[in-house]
């Protein structure tokens, strides 16, 4: 679901705004003409759009990779008076096209048109609403990407502790095997082959079946298990239900 929402992000947050826009204008249709309605909700949509995608998009990222909230709480409260300000001036601007006749008078415009400073203060609930909106939802997709991050950051941390070790202990292994027994050594450089091979090109996918990931797994129980000989002993069970299903690479094998 999160990664779905991602991934279409901006979609969503564009569905919104048309919607939106419809809305207002079928909301004002039945109390103004249809192309007057239209033009005051299309002006009152673009103010809101542009204050609220130029906050949420610019300020609110910084606020969790920085954690400054004082700094977004005032930049938060400016941009809703902004907003509120511009509202009253298209409300305004509509109501003196209808006193000069450029439209027919309205009970829409008549009705919401206050003296200007009250008329600002009266859409501050409106733009309150809209920005507190839209940057709860830009909140959740920066906070959704930066969780992202840090997961793929701790699973790469492992990774790199996996490699190197397991390399390290293998490779020891070979170079005594090849004074002892070359078939043996043969064999077990053939097996950590294909464990290189999986580490180096499928784990760089996002996601791999759980078929290979098993394999992984079994190659390097049979590799301790040639590595120790009688010394291990080893059991193991494999029961899986689908061998198909995606995971991430490397997260079974820390266990």
């Amino acid at each position: 679901m999160k990664n779905s929402f991602l991934t279409h992000y901006n979609l969503y947050t564009g569905l919104i705004w048309i919607v939106l826009l419809v809305a207002l204008w079928m909301q004002f249709s039945s109390r103004a003409p249809i192309l007057e309605a239209f033009l005051f909700a299309l002006c009152i949509v673009s103010c809101a759009f542009v204050i609220c995608t130029y906050i949420t998009r610019v300020f609110t990222p910084k606020v969790l990779a920085n954690n400054k909230w004082k700094t977004f709480v005032l930049q938060f409260i400016v941009a809703t008076m902004v907003l509120s300000l511009l509202l009253a001036l298209v409300t305004e601007g509509f109501y003196l096209l209808e006193k000069n006749a450029i439209f027919e008078t309205s009970s829409l415009i008549s009705d919401i048109h206050d003296p200007f400073l009250i008329g600002v203060l009266n859409m501050m609930p409106t733009s309150l609403m809209a920005m507190a909106g839209f940057c709860g939802i830009e909140l959740f997709r920066v906070h959704t990407v930066l969780e992202k991050e840090r997961l793929q950051d701790q699973l790469s941390f492992l990774r790199s502790q996996i490699n190197p070790h397991l390399t390290f202990n293998v490779l020891n292994h070979i170079h005594i095997l090849m004074r002892k027994n070359v078939e043996l050594a043969d064999e077990l450089l053939l097996r950590f082959s294909d464990i290189l091979r999986y580490q180096l090109y499928e784990c760089n996918n996002e996601l791999v079946l759980l078929e290979s990931e098993l394999k992984y797994i079994k190659d390097i129980v049979e590799i301790e298990k040639m590595r120790w000989g009688d010394e291990l002993e080893v059991n193991t069970n494999w029961m899986v239900d689908n061998n198909m299903i995606p995971i991430r690479p490397l997260i079974l094998i820390s266990f």
